[in-house]
């Protein structure tokens, strides 16, 4: 084979498998199967290769199997409601008491000289100790 050929049935087996990937990002199956059949095409195109018919064949139903769990999954899954206001804006949750101590701590903790160097993680575990230490934090189970 020329390495024009080569390059040509490169190009052409690339495209395909494209195909093949966006078929299955979007759980389409037939556009899936159609885009694998395109590709192996073009492998045998390219390679000269007929003894690989069985190995697609189990490869698409082991495909059609993945895909079927995966659109059933997606369907299990429920759906978040979002709030929305009058205008139709996303409306956030209030924070809560220990979103409040922590942001009001960490911006203290970040004034403070001696913290200057001190790096953002390290800042979250002084703020988290802060708030452990105030006993804020303590769940219900625990107070019983």
């Amino acid at each position: 084979m020329s390495t024009e050929t080569v390059t040509q049935h490169t190009m052409s087996t690339a495209t395909a498998m494209t195909k093949v990937f966006k078929a299955l990002r979007e759980l389409e199956e037939d556009a899936a199967m159609n885009a694998i059949d395109d590709f192996v095409s073009e492998l045998k195109a390219a390679f000269e290769l007929e003894d690989i018919d069985s190995f697609v064949e189990t490869y698409k139903k082991k495909l059609t199997q993945k895909l079927k769990d995966e659109a059933k999954e997606a369907a299990k899954k429920p759906k978040k409601a979002v709030k929305l206001d009058a205008e139709g804006h996303v409306v956030k949750r209030e924070p809560s008491e220990y979103n409040i101590f922590i942001r009001e701590a960490m911006l203290r903790l970040k004034a403070l000289p001696e913290n200057h160097e001190v790096k953002g993680k390290e800042l979250m575990a002084m703020a988290a100790a802060e708030w452990k230490a105030s006993g804020k934090g303590k769940s219900k189970k625990s107070d019983e």
